[in-house]
């Protein structure tokens, strides 16, 4: 069975990917353990995916979106400033668009002249403290722990994208963005717990949209 799905492999991928045997062993369990789940995506390395969709596999180079961005590099991810909302009600959910994501949080200074709020890689906000909602009510951990624990690569942890909170005194991970995360392959924003909205309290909405990166 290895030896078939490898030579399917490298058909398909017109020789650019040449897997190791653990890796085949790897995606060979894959479908052999889960015959039940129909859609899944398994990364292979070198921006390679594995993807079944039913009853059709397939095998494709990502874009690699943020993988390997250089300072002053455009960041796949902007703020919409002009859509940034401090209410008592969530805003209008943007969520459902591919391009557009939405951040809940509690009561932010957005007036502040000492503050302000942007999307910047781990290296260039440092290597704050975050609790993902998990840790609630528990101590915070670095981000590159979190990240980490999240089976991020070391070589990618300093290049993860977050929303960061700066004032004069201190820096804050806001929410981190985590890609191509799961058995999904999905891209998330996980929320700091200690700054998720309370329960009838104000609550500012941010709006976040995906930037097209050439």
């Amino acid at each position: 069975q290895e030896e078939a799905l490898h030579r399917w492999i490298v058909q398909k991928t017109n020789k650019q990917l040449q897997l190791p045997y653990d890796q085949m062993i790897r995606i060979r369990d894959q479908i052999l353990n889960h015959p039940d789940r129909l859609q899944w995506t398994l990364d292979v390395g070198n921006l390679w995916k594995l993807q079944r969709n039913g009853e059709t596999l397939s095998v494709y180079k990502s874009k690699g979106k943020n993988h390997g961005l250089k300072s002053g590099d455009t960041l796949p991810w902007s703020i919409d400033r002009s859509e940034i909302v401090d209410s008592c009600i969530h805003a209008q959910d943007h969520n459902h668009e591919s391009d557009t994501h939405v951040l809940f949080f509690d009561s932010l200074p957005l007036g502040d002249e000492h503050s302000s709020i942007k999307i910047v890689q781990v290296k260039d906000c440092g290597n704050v403290k975050f609790t993902p909602p998990w840790r609630k009510g528990r101590s915070a951990i670095k981000v590159k722990e979190f990240l980490r624990g999240q089976k991020i690569p070391l070589h990618r942890r300093d290049e993860a994208i977050i929303l960061c909170l700066s004032d004069d005194s201190s820096k804050h991970a806001l929410a981190v963005y985590l890609e191509d995360v799961g058995d999904d392959g999905a891209d998330k924003w996980i929320v700091n717990a200690d700054f998720c909205p309370q329960d009838g309290l104000s609550v500012t909405n941010i709006v976040l949209r995906r930037t097209s990166i050439s």
